[in-house]
């Protein structure tokens, strides 16, 4: 077999040597830099049997969220609030006792409304600027909520209020806790996890999972129906979200074993659909949230069980359903020694357009485990990120640089071989 010459093999080094550096700097970025452009995690609490974390951001652009926290003494709904600039305005403080199941909205005073549902009916809570409870817990329904409940504001501070018994019930609240109008039933069938926002006519759109896939409904004034409850996807799995636009059309992101995207105009025609994330083989996408900035870009954050962990996943479309930015992780841990997942994500915009999430986190060995709220956003970019981008790349190509040069020495102070006669 004929023999490289060193020109050849030192080539054959340097690239193979280019290669194998360049697969390990993108094998190790996500766990050792994060993700460029977004803060750092922000952990908000840690402890066992946290859940059901829920974020709203007002029109000063505060941003609060809540979650659940379980155990003995420490059982109930739990809420912070950090102002734009990302500084804790409000600090963790339990808001209500023994609850899992809520929703938040603000009103136009940047107040805070936490709606929640318990073993004895539908509650209305009002929580001030400073985060002191404002009135005691208002009973607004004996009906219960089976796995969850929605709530959105209008444009005069009236909250419309969505849950599921098997069916899905619906009733408003003006500003001080009573009830306009009466519950309603809007949906026949078993029907579960619904999902309520209000255009800027103050129509209600809802959508919910029914037996056989995503079902939609829209309201107007006085629960009169502008479009009556229509089945609008064949399948569904573990939830929808619905957003809507300036032009009032509904966005609606779903899973079907994909997470998947759905447009609606403002009579209920389809006029976009569109696959977001593929069914992984290893796991399952799901849990999907969406919300939209006020240039109707259309913001959407999902988990993903990779072989990798289970992650928080973020896309961002145009109001056409066009992407801006493609599928990114948000949540980099490796699964090795320890289960670790990152899941239940919840989304909101900002004025500027900005991106702010909340979820999950769910890791330990065996029994020994723990639960984390975290948070971070587009709005306030790591520069440390930035610097350890830097880092390794100029480590990377310094060892490439070192290398050439001890190669290209070694070739030039190589005695020369002398041909014999």
């Amino acid at each position: 077999m004929k023999k490289l010459n060193i020109k050849t093999r030192n080539s054959i080094i340097l690239i193979s040597l280019l290669v194998c550096l360049t697969v390990l700097f993108l094998f190790l970025q996500p766990y050792v830099t994060g993700v460029y452009g977004w803060s750092e995690d922000k952990i908000l609490a840690e402890g066992r049997y946290l859940s059901n974390p829920k974020i709203t951001i007002d029109s000063d652009d505060n941003v609060h969220m809540v979650w659940y926290m379980g155990g003995v003494n420490t059982s109930g709904v739990y809420y912070t609030k950090l102002d734009k600039k990302g500084n804790t305005v409000v600090s963790t403080k339990i808001i209500e006792q023994r609850v899992r199941i809520f929703a938040i909205v603000t009103n136009s005073q940047n107040s805070l409304y936490l709606i929640y549902s318990n073993y004895s009916g539908i509650y209305y809570k009002k929580i001030d600027l400073h985060g002191t409870v404002v009135n005691e817990s208002i009973l607004l329904t004996n009906s219960t909520a089976k796995f969850s409940i929605d709530a959105s504001i209008d444009s005069k501070d009236n909250v419309h209020i969505v849950w599921d018994r098997d069916l899905i019930s619906y009733i408003v609240i003006n500003k001080n806790g009573n009830i306009i109008g009466k519950e309603t039933t809007i949906s026949s069938g078993k029907s579960s996890h619904p999902k309520v926002t209000i255009d800027i006519e103050d129509n209600t759109h809802v959508v919910w999972r029914g037996e056989n896939g995503i079902y939609y409904t829209k309201m107007g004034k006085l629960f009169c129906p502008i479009i009556n409850a229509t089945q609008i996807t064949s399948d569904c799995w573990s939830g929808c979200d619905i957003a809507v636009d300036s032009q009032c059309n509904a966005h609606i992101v779903y899973d079907n074993r994909n997470i998947s995207y759905l447009k609606l105009n403002n009579i209920g025609e389809k006029i976009k659909t569109r696959t977001l994330a593929k069914y992984q083989p290893s796991g399952f996408v799901g849990f999907p949230s969406i919300t939209i900035d006020k240039w109707d870009n259309v913001h959407i954050a999902w988990q993903a069980d990779t072989f990798r962990g289970v992650a928080v996943h973020y896309m961002k479309l145009d109001k056409n359903g066009n992407i801006l930015i493609d599928d990114t992780q948000l949540t980099h841990h490796l699964r090795l020694i320890i289960w670790w997942s990152a899941g239940h994500p919840d989304i909101a915009a900002d004025s500027h357009g900005n991106a702010h999430v909340i979820w999950r986190e769910h890791f330990g060995v065996w029994d020994a485990t723990t639960d984390r709220i975290c948070y971070k956003t587009n709005a306030h970019t790591n520069m440390a990120l930035l610097i350890e981008y830097i880092i390794i790349v100029i480590a990377v190509l310094s060892t490439i640089t070192l290398i050439g040069i001890y190669l290209i020495k070694k070739k030039t102070y190589a005695p020369k071989r002398i041909r014999k006669s």
